[in-house]
């Protein structure tokens, strides 16, 4: 609650600046007009038929690999929304953070601490992550940036933006299918890591599906931002990955930063 009030406060002094530097338009929030943040995470389309896993969360690359997901840790803050092409410059960037976490599973899975998100929890789990005040305006996207872990979470000592727990299936999708098995027989060899991937942090900007325009009309918006986790580690080779290759790395943080998706209502 502290946190919620000072990042509140931090956002009113922000647009009073703004304000006072002569932004043309109104330059300053009304009272009323609010945004609420939430995320969740959700497989692609691709991977709705994966079966389900007893823990964390089991899915398919876009090569077919079998990812067992114990955990998959991120920190996320909301640097602003973003004005369509066409509003007025005088759109001041609404600041908060995501503060949320937990986890689960093949025996590595670790808790989450404060202020973490793990995308392997249940599918639909739903984080609350507070309501801000919004100038009024046109807004056709959210940009986001990943942060280092804090100190307290799994790589969070060596500036690690993202923690990973696959188990990986590398002779997923060499053999013929078998109806009604429970387990393929390519999917019996694999291998687990706990992957600290350190590397530099993305601004990442999520389009909305239509324009939101805020002000007397519409006073309050939801905006829901969904991970994709399943695509993660399409492209990635996970042996290299845990072995620190910078290719490997890199095609991984790429392939966060594509995964969000975002809604308004």
């Amino acid at each position: 609650m502290k946190m919620r009030n000072l990042l509140r406060s931090t956002t009113i002094l922000l647009v009073a600046l703004a304000a006072a530097c002569g932004g043309s338009g109104s330059g300053s929030s009304e009272p009323g007009i609010e945004a609420a943040f939430s995320m969740t995470n959700a497989k692609s389309a691709r991977n709705q038929a994966a079966p389900p896993a007893e823990a964390g969360q089991t899915f398919y690359t876009a090569e077919g690999k079998r990812i067992d997901l114990e955990n998959g840790f991120l920190s996320l803050s909301i640097v602003g929304l973003n004005a369509c092409p066409s509003a007025l410059s005088d759109v001041t960037k609404v600041l908060a953070g995501f503060f949320v976490g937990s986890a689960y599973a093949h025996g590595s899975a670790v808790e989450a601490p404060e202020g973490v998100v793990d995308v392997s929890k249940s599918d639909g789990t739903r984080f609350n992550l507070g309501q801000l005040p919004a100038m009024p305006g046109s807004y056709c996207g959210v940009e986001l940036e990943l942060l280092p872990l804090p100190q307290d979470a799994p790589g969070g000592d060596v500036g690690a933006l993202t923690y990973l727990s696959p188990c990986y299936y590398p002779d997923s999708n060499t053999l013929a299918q078998v109806p009604g098995a429970p387990v393929q027989p390519d999917e019996v060899r694999h291998s687990c890591y706990k992957i600290s991937v350190v590397t530099a942090a993305p601004v990442v900007r999520v389009s909305f599906p239509s324009p939101l325009t805020l002000g007397d009309g519409k006073r309050n918006a939801n905006i829901t931002i969904k991970i994709e986790y399943d695509t993660w580690f399409d492209g990635v080779d996970v042996p290299a990955l845990s072995a620190g290759d910078g290719h490997a790395r890199q095609k991984l943080v790429d392939n966060i930063a594509a995964s969000f998706r975002a809604t308004t209502s």
